[in-house]
């Protein structure tokens, strides 16, 4: 049976996984509370690793992340990859963003089809342009 000091340090790195992965998303501690039906509060609790999380609640967690339990319970899962290069690339301007600016980038990075993300990027240029003409 692990000792108590490496079932903490388990969950502390789930925590961690778990904060990185909604950081990446652009979700409040508010908005993962909401989809997996718990408080923010509990959130953050999941987050320092000070709470334990049942199975159920890891896969409520893992589906409400859009990522495989294995994502939340193993570091070397591409989901958690990807979301600390997001977090490492673009965490320091997440403060400065309104929530229309996150629902917008969340929306962009939907998109697949280079055709439509090219369409996009023209139409945005365009509306660029008339908006520094006024």
């Amino acid at each position: 049976m692990p000792s108590p000091d490496a079932n903490q340090s388990l969950e502390r790195s789930i925590g961690k996984r778990i904060r990185h992965i909604r950081l990446a998303r652009g979700l409040s501690q508010s908005d993962l509370a909401e989809r997996v039906a718990v408080t923010y509060q509990q959130i953050q609790k999941y987050e320092n690793g000070t709470t334990h999380l049942t199975i159920d609640r890891l896969e409520r967690l893992a589906k409400a992340l859009s990522v495989s339990m294995q994502a939340l319970l193993f570091e070397q899962d591409g989901s958690v990859a990807e979301a600390q290069s997001i977090l490492a690339e673009t965490g320091w301007v997440m403060q400065y963003l309104s929530d229309e600016d996150v629902r917008f980038i969340r929306m962009f990075r939907k998109l697949k089809s280079p055709k439509t993300l090219r369409l996009l990027s023209t139409y945005m240029r365009m509306l660029e342009e008339v908006e520094l003409r006024k």
